[in-house]
């Protein structure tokens, strides 16, 4: 995974948009199909964000879901991703942006947000899961956002058996987080 700390001034559906166009661009161009009918066709694994695990309110302990108890929100945006085939090994590199915004509550300049990358067959069973921290220093404007690659490796028989799985990512959110996102 590389971590290169970077921070942002532009807003975050400014910096979705961007992320997303990316993202867009780099999906189209991630898979390669084989021209010959000698070469086997590599098919990456389908993969995206998890519904719901897309963004993070953090409120104060103690406090209410008001918008004065907000710490901080987060966000993944701007999907990119492409594999390789590797003497059998498919490698697939995943890369997003954690986008962040303090909120009035929160006193600090930096805050790490946990998310996840799992592979999964497509019938939902999990064969991997990694969880990572994205450390996020905010600016003068109370913006951060950190780039995130991440690197997962799956054997498989041929390389089309890659269309049986999929890689999922989200942020690791709690019972409470996840209560609270599905309500919005």
């Amino acid at each position: 995974m590389t971590h290169s700390l970077r921070s942002a001034a532009i807003p975050l559906k400014k910096a979705a948009l961007y992320g997303a166009l990316i993202g867009a661009a780099a999906l189209l161009a991630s898979c390669r199909t084989g021209i010959d009918a000698k070469i086997p066709t590599l098919i990456c694994p389908a993969t995206g964000f998890v519904k719901d695990t897309t963004s993070l309110t953090r409120f104060r302990a103690g406090g209410s879901y008001q918008p004065a108890d907000v710490l901080y929100e987060a966000e993944v945006a701007g999907l990119a991703t492409g594999c390789v085939n590797e003497n059998g090994t498919i490698v697939e590199t995943v890369s997003f942006t954690v986008n962040g915004e303090k909120g009035p509550a929160f006193g600090g300049d930096q805050v790490s947000i946990p998310y996840f990358v799992a592979i999964t067959t497509k019938a939902g069973q999990i064969v991997a899961k990694e969880v990572y921290d994205a450390p996020l220093s905010f600016d003068s404007a109370g913006r951060a956002s950190i780039p995130q690659r991440v690197q997962q490796s799956l054997m498989v028989k041929a390389p089309r058996d890659t269309a049986n799985y999929e890689v999922l990512i989200g942020l690791q959110l709690s019972d409470d987080d996840l209560v609270y996102n599905i309500s919005q």
